[in-house]
């Protein structure tokens, strides 16, 4: 029962248990020192009220142990002092028990046997008994049974009930209940000690055992606190009153009973009827909390569902409990979905820069029991993925008894507070930089006079006397007591008055040693409010106005003897800046003669921008200045602008009044023209040395880095803060690092003025970066190389695309050694093939020969499928692409595929419904699809399963599985095994030509080449997904067209005509099977072996020539150069291009139009009659 609104508070009887500790071991305490001072007196008292010295100090044990073990059952001075007691009782009981005197009887005071035999000073049997229960309880006061029961408890109870027998033995006067045979009683003041110890043991701990019901505030407690004591008091003193009447003869026995019987009925029946009162309150008293207590919840639930931050609370495991609405919003979780489940399911933070996990402040807030805020740059993702920056903290909630009971989270979405705290702190860098930016000594101090914000002027003063700066310090700290005095008082005024000193000429200690001359200003900081908080001060430096005065008075003596005869262009003006006089160099300077210049006003010559600030300063002057020394523009007479330093001072009579001005011109025309160019060539290399995407450093001739520009940074992934430990060393490739520090060394002392080189460097994370190094020396005056600059290209992706352009031509070598090799096999191919399709026609079905030539052209017929390999393989295969649906080329091809196989591999299609066409030539596509089955075949020798689906994708930028290909429409094939799978290693390899992994004779390492070559041809991406043990799927990737399906022309069955072909093939044997061919169908053939004989055999023929059949690539003419040539002659002539291989073919000679017809070699005598027919039939 933890519930503090049910139980008592543990202070009260913690103070009772010490109180009790207080009067036990104080009342031995006394007793003591009664046996140690008036001894005998002590042993002279009647039995009953004799306390033995060994009971006294074991009742000041007894007590102290108590009072030490109230707050914490480890205390070892307590435990010791109950082992005492218990150690007192256990001898004692042991001397009573075998009639033996251990000596513990005269610890303090000594005394032998009675007459009687009995000792006097041993304590009673019943006491030592007490000692041991009341002792070991408190040894075991923090010790729970299986059951529940504290054996401290049980102890207390023993002691307790011993010690009210031996009471009831004193009240009753039965000698036998607190006498044991003829040792010493147990005294009266030693029984009310132990049941006043037995309680105080019992309220030690409250909250267990039976006292837990006493503790309680509910109507069970009630009934115990006030039943328990009052039954003991009632049932002792009625028993004691009616023994003392029949003692003194008022009643007897049976009146006494029945007097005993009334009164102890209407005692206890007012104790129920009372007792039952305070019940009955206690009850209404309950109720009415809870009625409040559910009121004070459903207002807080109200609360907490309408503040603005976001509200979670957890049970003791960290589980959720409830989430307000904020909580809901902020999350994405419902409070339906959220309860119950783990805090950090709910409330997922991490980190906004290393985007780590953090921890959950409510599971420290339930572990450590405090409160904790969450740290700066935190991101909470809700559960739809969105993130957020919060604030929040969590606190422990406790029960009344102080017992975590769970957790509360409280947290805000502080998006925009973080972007007008960045806004905030930009603007205070940028105001920091501006004041750091000033000549002027700049700083603020709070109200108690110290400096809050100092600027770099201020500081670069304050660091002659503190390194640390000004910031902390008071004036006290940074000046001399007689300056110091004079600043304060002057602060003084602006925070107390809320005055402005204005212009104050004070003396300040200059860090380079002695005092200088400023002109300062303060200034109030107020708060909103209107009350001053602080001020601000800014302190130019007057030494050279000062000094310049100075010399003005020292130099006026001279100066007029001077006047005339210096190269200096002087002048002296009225009060109204008309020259009065001027000399003949500032003449010269404005291009006037003197009349001409005493003619005019001083403003007459000032540029007309600058005019303003002259006026004003010489109005300071009048104000009271010395001088200014002021940089302005002149005008010329001729026009021209001079800039001019231009030191003016006011002559005054001797009562101070203005009289005269003279001034001093120096012309700084040519200083000022330099100062620009220089600054706009600084400004111009800054920009570049900032901006520039080539890294350039410079370093010491120690080869120690001193300043990199951004680019450096980002090339070599260092931060600004590591260049100061960095070396060249650090960043050089270990296996160049001598050669180049060599290299370095010999520009860095002067042997050589630069170098160039190309040089592999090492990254921060160890990654390889190769760079274009140019390196330069600079010298001092002395011609010592000083510095060191290097500039530094990125020369890795030059790198890699060069290894990648090396690869690309091996590759293109190998290609075109393919294509060539094709391209004669396929002419020996068509012709071998042609005449064995030829033969078939001829011989006898079933006889030996022919069964030969079958052989003959099935053996062809494989050798074309390699030459149609190597042609897919070096991409010089001549292709048909047509609009074609994938879905119709994969139903057409599994029946083949099937059978391909085998009966222990199951072929399944998913194929879309919805699916876009595709633009490719359908015959690759079932070349791919026949490729990667014989693969997946040979991946699963005991048997599995091939998948082959089909999906529309549509691709974004977003998406990372094709980066190179661009948005768009595309449709998906994907080929999926069972098989063994492959290793990355594998992977990397799998499209290389002759790459294999089967065993010698199984395979050409030709298919998967292939496969990638005809996917290229086709616009699309392949990409292959593959796992040990689990299988492989290739993904192949084709753009989707939104032209309809292609339909190729009907044939007819008889693939025969009466049309006239001009045959064009300078292979002999091609050209006359194809001869045999044709005319074996009706055909009348003209026949030619280049493109001259052809134009000749055409002008020679007098009928019509219905269709060209030419070879794309042939000597000295070209199948399109005939073509065109031809169809100059015939208008409508039609045209068949047959072809063995290449790129070339189409690119320079032949077919460029996908309309156009063409013909593949090899080629037997009916796929030649059926296309010639074809293409006759064809509309034009």
């Amino acid at each position: 029962m933890d519930d503090p609104a049910l139980v008592l508070p543990d202070r009260r009887f913690h103070q009772f248990s010490r109180a009790v500790a207080a009067v036990t071991g104080g009342l031995g305490a006394v007793i003591l020192v009664g046996w140690l001072a008036a001894g005998r007196a002590m042993a002279d008292l009647p039995d009953f009220l004799v306390v033995k010295a060994n009971t006294a100090l074991a009742f000041v044990a007894t007590g102290g142990a108590l009072w030490l073990l109230v707050p914490s059952a480890r205390s070892k001075a307590g435990r010791a002092a109950a082992a005492f007691s218990v150690l007192i009782g256990l001898v004692t009981l042991i001397e009573h028990a075998f009639g033996c005197d251990l000596g513990i009887d005269g610890l303090l005071v000594r005394a032998g046997p009675d007459a009687d035999g009995t000792i006097p000073k041993r304590l009673a049997p019943a006491t030592a008994a007490n000692f041991v229960l009341l002792g070991s309880a408190l040894l075991l006061l923090d010790a729970p049974t299986v059951r529940g029961w504290v054996p401290a408890h049980l102890a207390a109870v023993l002691a307790a009930l011993v010690a009210l027998t031996a009471l009831a033995g004193h009240t009753y006067g039965v000698e036998a209940l607190y006498r044991t045979g003829a040792y010493a009683s147990v005294s009266i003041q030693t029984t009310v000690a132990f049941i006043i110890l037995a309680l105080g043991v019992f309220a030690a701990r409250p909250r267990r055992g039976v006292v837990v019901l006493f503790a309680s505030r509910t109507a069970g407690g009630l009934v115990v606190r006030r039943l328990l004591p009052l039954v003991f008091v009632a049932l002792f003193t009625l028993g004691a009153v009616r023994l003392a009447g029949e003692r003194a003869g008022y009643y007897d026995t049976a009146f006494g009973l029945a007097l005993m019987v009334v009164s102890g009925g209407t005692v206890f029946a007012v104790m129920v009827l009372w007792t039952g009162w305070a019940a009955h309150a206690l009850d209404l008293r309950l109720r009415a909390a809870e009625q409040v207590a559910h009121d004070r919840a459903e207002l807080l639930r109200a609360t907490l569902a309408s503040i603005g931050d976001g509200v979670i609370t957890t049970d003791p495991e960290g589980r959720v409990v409830f989430l307000n609405a904020t909580a809901q919003a902020l999350t994405g979780w419902t409070q339906p979905e959220a309860t119950g489940r783990p805090l950090e399911h709910v409330f997922d933070i991490v980190n906004a820069d290393t985007r780590q996990p953090v921890a959950n402040p409510a599971r420290r807030a339930l572990a450590e029991g405090t409160v904790v805020g969450l740290a700066n740059h935190t991101v909470l993702l809700a559960r739809d993925g969105t993130e957020r920056p919060i604030d929040d903290s969590a606190a422990p909630i406790r029960t009344v008894a102080g017992a975590i009971g769970g957790a509360v989270l409280v947290f805000r979405d502080v998006t925009e507070r973080y972007a007008a705290e960045e806004q905030l702190r930009q603007e205070r860098a940028l105001l920091r930089t501006l004041i750091d930016a000033l000549p002027d000594a700049v700083w603020t101090k709070d109200a108690g006079g110290r400096f809050v914000v100092s600027n770099r002027a201020h500081d670069e003063m304050a660091r002659a006397v503190h390194e640390s700066g000004a910031v902390g310090k008071t004036v006290f700290d940074l000046h001399p007591p007689e300056l110091a005095r004079q600043y304060e008082d002057d602060d003084l005024r602006v925070l107390r008055q809320g005055e402005t000193v204005f212009n104050k000429e004070e003396r300040v200690r200059h860090p380079r040693g002695g005092e200088r001359w400023h002109l300062t200003t303060k200034a109030p900081l107020r708060d909103r409010a209107g009350n001053v908080t602080g001020l601000v001060g800014v302190s130019r430096n007057i030494q050279a106005r000062k000094e310049a005065e100075e010399a003005l008075r020292a130099s006026e003596a001279i100066f007029r003897g001077a006047f005339e005869d210096t190269n200096l262009a002087m002048g002296i003006a009225d009060l109204e800046h008309r020259f009065i006089r001027v000399n003949a160099a500032l003449a010269r300077l404005l291009g006037y003669t003197r009349e001409e210049l005493l003619a005019r006003s001083v403003f007459d010559v000032v540029h007309p921008d600058d005019r303003d600030e002259s006026r004003a300063r010489r109005e300071w002057l009048r104000g009271g200045a010395i001088h200014f020394v002021q940089e302005k523009r002149y005008v010329r007479r001729d026009g021209r602008v001079l800039w001019c330093v231009t030191n003016v001072s006011l002559v005054r009579d001797a009562d101070g009044r203005p009289q005269l001005y003279v001034g001093q011109m120096q012309d700084v025309t040519a200083q000022k023209q330099a100062e620009s160019e220089l600054r706009a060539s600084e400004g111009r290399f800054q920009a570049f040395f900032d901006t520039t995407t080539v890294a350039m450093v410079e370093t010491s001739p120690d080869a120690h880095y001193l300043r990199g520009n951004a680019a450096f940074f980002r090339m070599f992934g260092y931060a600004p803060e590591d260049l100061p430990a960095l070396t060249i060393a650090d960043v050089l490739f270990p296996e160049d690092r001598e050669a180049a520090l060599a290299q370095y060394a010999r520009t860095a002392r002067g042997e050589v003025p630069s170098y160039a080189a190309d040089r592999r460097y090492r990254r921060k994370d160890g990654s390889v970066l190769w760079g274009q190094v140019s390196v330069v020396a600079a010298r001092d005056e002395k011609g010592t190389p000083n510095l060191v600059t290097a500039v530094i290209v990125d020369m890795t992706e030059r790198k890699k695309l060069e290894e990648q352009f090396q690869q690309a031509q091996k590759m293109e070598a190998v290609g075109r050694l393919a294509g060539g090799v094709a391209h004669d096999f396929n002419n020996l191919l068509t012709i071998i093939n042609g005449y064995g399709q030829i033969l078939l026609e001829q011989l006898t079905i079933g006889g030996p020969a022919r069964d030969m030539v079958q052989q003959m052209t099935a053996a062809g017929e494989r050798a074309a499928g390699l030459t149609a390999q190597l042609l897919a393989f070096s991409r010089k295969a001549i292709v048909a692409p047509k609009v074609i649906d994938l879905n119709e080329v994969v139903t057409q091809a599994a029946s083949l595929l099937r059978r391909l196989i085998g009966e222990d591999i199951i072929l399944t299609t998913a194929l879309a419904n919805d699916l876009s066409r595709v633009t490719a030539d359908p015959t690759q596509v079932e070349q791919v699809l026949l490729n990667l089955a014989v693969n997946a075949k040979d991946a699963m020798p005991r048997g599995g399963r091939l998948t082959i689906e089909t999906r529309n994708v549509r691709l974004n930028r977003e998406m990372p599985a094709w980066p190179d290909c661009p948005p768009g429409d595309y449709v998906q094939l994907a080929v999926s095994d069972t098989g063994v799978g492959m290793t990355e290693e594998v992977k990397a390899r799998l499209f290389e030509p002759f790459f294999t992994t089967k065993e010698v004779g199984k395979g050409t390492g030709l298919g998967l080449a292939v496969v990638h070559g005809a996917v290229k041809q086709s616009g699309g991406r392949v990409d292959v997904y593959s796992e040990l043990g689990v299988g492989t799927t290739f993904k192949i990737l084709l753009p989707a067209s939104g032209d309809p399906p292609s339909r190729e022309p009907v044939v007819r069955f008889a693939p025969r005509g009466t049309e006239t072909v001009l045959l064009v093939e300078d292979e002999d044997g091609v050209r006359q099977f194809s001869r045999l061919a044709l005319e074996t169908q009706g055909y009348t053939v003209l026949e030619a072996a280049n493109g001259f004989d052809a134009l000749a055999a055409a002008d020679a023929h007098a009928g019509p020539i219905h269709l060209l059949l030419t070879d794309v690539v042939m000597p000295r003419m070209s199948g399109r150069e005939v073509s065109e040539a031809v169809r100059a002659r015939y208008e409508g002539v039609k045209v068949l291009y047959v072809s063995g291989y290449t790129d070339d073919a189409v690119v320079r000679h032949g077919i460029v139009e996908a309309t156009d017809a063409f013909l593949q070699k090899p080629f037997t005598p009916w796929s030649l009659a059926r296309k010639i027919r074809t293409v006759l039939d064809a509309s034009s």
